[in-house]
């Protein structure tokens, strides 16, 4: 059963929201309601609450917008979230009971500004807040960093700060992916650290199928390659 996330205003009642939650469960989703999910959780701060729904987020396959989200922060913040992270966003009707799938970034370009609406209502311009790594068909954007040199100054920052060089990085997913496959293995085979690349290079491949003009596939392959080519030379740089 697929898992949708329920991005609810805070304009609405209970009521509202639980009619949206029985309509999803109709049409055979198991449904992710944040007004009830994060009763479960223990949240002391907004860090707390955050990272509550991201987890929420993440466990979902898809999520459901309803009424009037955009003028709802936390809303476009969720959806944001969804877009980032390749998930399938509908859109609730309240008024005909339809659910409606929305497959181009255009529908929700907005939900990237999450400052505040201007003093006349508006939001910002697109041209303001054109998003790292998302580039959306037809539209003219500018990067002012090569796909390369990103993935080089990610792959080099503070990614290695966080999980340590490549080579002892991905040699400790190795270890992990021969105990998780050592039955599939031959005897004494084992996976090795620039293995790891290719399979996330590999991740990454299936990933763009879905979504060719996201910017971040190329950066994470170049990453990941150049990673690999680490693991096999770890004194050497690209």
């Amino acid at each position: 059963m697929s898992c949708i996330y329920l991005s609810t205003p805070n304009e609405y009642s209970d009521s509202v929201d639980d009619s949206v939650v029985r309509f999803l469960k109709d049409e055979g989703y198991s449904v992710l309601q944040p007004r009830t999910e994060l009763k479960s959780f223990l949240i002391h701060n907004t860090q707390d609450l955050i990272k509550s729904v991201v987890f929420m987020i993440m466990r979902c396959q898809s999520l459901c917008v309803y009424g009037n989200w955009q003028d709802s922060r936390a809303c476009r913040a969720e959806v944001a979230m969804a877009q980032w992270a390749d998930l399938a966003i509908f859109y609730y009707s309240l008024e005909d009971s339809s659910l409606t799938a929305i497959d181009t970034c255009d529908k929700f370009g907005d939900a990237w500004d999450l400052s505040p609406r201007s003093e006349t209502g508006g939001y910002r311009p697109r041209s303001e807040h054109v998003v790292p790594g998302h580039v959306v068909p037809g539209e003219d954007i500018t990067q002012s960093e090569d796909i390369l040199d990103e993935a080089k100054r990610i792959t080099s920052g503070d990614r290695q700060g966080d999980y340590g060089p490549p080579n002892e990085d991905f040699s400790r997913t190795a270890e992990l992916w021969t105990a998780l496959w050592r039955h599939k293995l031959k005897d004494e085979e084992r996976f090795h650290p620039h293995e790891v690349a290719d399979g996330q290079i590999a991740l990454k491949l299936s990933r763009k199928q879905k979504s060719p003009t996201k910017r971040d596939h190329y950066t994470d392959i170049a990453g990941y390659a150049r990673c690999g080519w680490q693991c096999i030379n770890p004194r050497k740089h690209i």
